[in-house]
């Protein structure tokens, strides 16, 4: 119940549906890695559904992908790892569920517009271009680096959109009976008491020292705890972003075409502040003009019956617009400051304008602008030669030329890792300390194979600082030498025997607890130290479920107790059930309320998974074990029989 909470807002359609093409394909930018054909057995069938057929190809490709992007927050992430998770089951009932839509939505007769699916696209981030909306250009370059079409892009968004359908109105119609709702509230809110002991292991009798055949005997049964993860050895070379600077210069034709795309930003900028009044007749405006121009412009305007208005600083185009006429504008922007002028008719009638003040700004030459420029210049010129040095080194590595080669033509400075984790740790090297700035040819580096040409990664998109890197060796994994780890064998040993003598002390004291003894009597009668309270509801462990022992007493009977090894061997933890306090609803109504909403949500949810499951049934669904244990074979060992 507690998992069914915790899920209660999850959208299974967005979890199944929208991360399939466009999240595993597209937005993570995976194609078909190289192999991959290998994995796909041609004509294959892994199951049909109704009258459509699911091929072992398209699984394969599914399910590579997939495995492409776990390993790009888990590099360690081994094929086999990711198919013990069940993955293959879980890609395999995704395009079932797919076959069961398309089909539904064809015999049904119904459709998604096209126009839908574009507002869906609209919302991807990485599909926007540099005018931050929808760019179709990137996206079939998208479609075309990964190996899809759009048709598939889109249809994949119409089921996706289909089920939100089907399941929205599921989801808010959906009502359940007080009595059923006021029982999870109740659940959420019970309420159990007890108490928690520790048992250390520190002060236990290690007995003997060891012998040397009882650490031998000792390291051959427990080898997974010495057991070092795959490392990798990558050696490269920075690329600084500071290799040109200084070297480059921006051309005069370069800043010509700087100074004519800033435009406005040096162009000589005129605004004024005019008073105008409108008369009606071409006689008044030429009477209001002749009587101002000798004395006050708004006391001449009075006496023509007429209201002088000033305006604000603008431009000439906003006065243009206020006039309704540009050739007034142009007339009230050719006089000198302090005129007035006839300045023409507009639909209002005839302006007569006094410029009051006239503000310039701006107006740089080229050369005026010249230094003001360049610096820009200069840092875009050496970002660019950077961007072409980095081609030219791709260019003489894939013309066949080694890392050596390109290193000593070019003289970048080679460096080795030692031999690293995925997490960047040198077990053999417990000083070492991977730079941040190579985490990214580390990740790329668990993703080679050996063999593979040399590589340039980008460290820092910003600064432009990259570097020519190539895997060196792999190391599998595999348990250390005994020689190397003796003494850590050795106390391991010692640690492992006092283990056990607490765990012998804490299983006497929850026999006793389980008889009948209270777990405070329980722990002073083996002389094993003394015990403390501990309570909570399902709602608190909900909220955190790392509280200490609470998770425990909602899985005992009341006098009942469980033992539990603390991290690192370091003893045992026993924790006992005193009481079980019913919930209450009416102690918090903010659960009470919150809850029944939760759970008739992700009714509604269950009812849309389960129409498609019907649908999927209706149809029929057959599976071919066979062909999907051949893949399953064919993932973790492409290269095999």
């Amino acid at each position: 119940m507690i998992s069914f909470f915790r899920k209660a807002l999850t959208s299974w359609y967005v979890l199944a549906l929208f991360g399939l093409i466009l999240v595993a394909f597209v937005v993570t930018g995976f194609g078909s890695p190289a192999g991959l054909e290998s994995m796909a057995l041609s004509g294959d069938r892994v199951a049909k559904v109704g009258s459509a057929s699911i091929e072992a190809a398209e699984l394969s490709k599914r399910l590579q992908n997939r495995y492409e992007a776990e390993r790009q927050n888990n590099p360690a992430l081994t094929k086999t790892q990711f198919l013990q998770a069940g993955t293959l089951e879980g890609e395999i009932d995704q395009l079932v569920l797919e076959a069961a839509i398309d089909q539904f939505m064809e015999d049904e007769d119904i459709s998604i517009s096209r126009r839908m699916v574009d507002r869906e696209l609209d919302k991807i981030p990485s599909l926007r271009g540099p005018t931050g909306k929808f760019d179709p250009v990137l996206f079939q370059n998208l479609l075309r680096e990964n190996g899809l079409t759009e048709d598939q892009v889109r249809q994949q968004f119409a089921r996706q959109l289909y089920s939100q359908m089907v399941e929205m109105p599921a989801g808010f119609a959906t009502i359940l009976p007080d009595g059923v709702t006021q029982t999870y509230v109740r659940m959420a809110l019970e309420r159990r008491e007890g108490q928690i002991a520790t048992i250390s292991a520190v002060g236990f009798d290690n007995g003997p020292a060891p012998t040397d055949a009882e650490i031998s005997a000792f390291y051959a049964s427990n080898g997974a705890r010495y057991t070092v993860p795959e490392t990798r050895v990558v050696r490269y070379a920075l690329i600084s972003p500071d290799r040109f600077k200084g070297k480059v210069q921006p051309s005069d034709a370069d800043v010509a075409a700087a100074y004519k795309a800033a435009g406005a930003r040096f162009a000589r900028v005129e605004k004024r502040v005019l008073t105008q009044a409108i008369v009606q007749s071409a006689e008044a405006a030429k009477a209001l003009v002749r009587s101002a121009s000798s004395g006050d412009f708004a006391a001449a305007a009075r006496t023509a019956k007429v209201q002088p208005t000033t305006l604000k600083l603008m431009d000439k185009a906003g006065y243009a617009a206020i006039a309704t006429a540009p050739a007034i504008a142009d007339a009230a922007f050719a006089a000198k400051q302090g005129d007035v002028v006839d300045a023409g008719k507009s639909a209002l009638g005839w302006h007569v304008v006094k410029v009051d003040r006239i503000e310039v700004t701006g107006g740089k030459s080229l050369e005026q602008a010249r230094a003001e420029l360049l610096p820009d210049l200069i840092k875009r010129k050496e970002a660019d030669a950077l961007h072409d040095f980095v081609l030219q080194l791709e260019d003489q590595i894939d013309d066949g030329a080694t890392m050596d080669d390109v290193a000593k033509a070019h003289a970048l400075e080679l460096a080795e890792t030692p031999a690293v984790t995925a997490g960047g740790i040198a077990p053999d090297n417990a000083g070492f300390k991977l730079p941040s700035q190579l985490a990214p040819v580390l990740k790329e580096a668990f993703q080679a194979d050996m063999g593979d040409d040399p590589l340039v990664a980008a460290l820092d998109t910003t600064s432009g600082l990259s570097a020519l890197y190539e895997l060196r060796r792999i190391n599998p994994s595999a348990p250390r030498p005994l020689a190397q780890i003796r003494d850590q064998v050795r106390a391991d040993l010692v640690a492992d025997r006092a283990s056990k003598a607490a765990k012998k002390a804490a299983n006497a004291v929850l026999a006793k607890v389980n008889k009948g003894m209270t777990l405070a009597a329980a722990m002073q009668s083996e002389n094993a130290g003394s015990a403390r309270p501990i309570s909570g509801t399902r709602a608190q462990l909900q909220a955190d479920s790392k509280l200490t022992g609470l998770e425990a007493l909602f899985d005992l009977a009341r006098g009942k107790a469980r033992l539990t090894e603390l991290p690192g061997r370091q003893g045992y933890a026993i924790v006992a059930l005193d009481r079980i306090i019913p919930g209450d609803p009416a102690s918090n109504r903010e659960v009470a309320f919150q809850l029944p909403q939760q759970l008739m949500r992700q009714t509604g949810s269950e009812y849309g998974r389960q129409f498609f499951n019907a649908v999927s049934r209706g149809l029929g669904v057959e599976r071919e074990d066979e062909a999907i244990q051949r893949l399953r074979r064919g993932f973790t060992n492409p290269g095999g029989q």
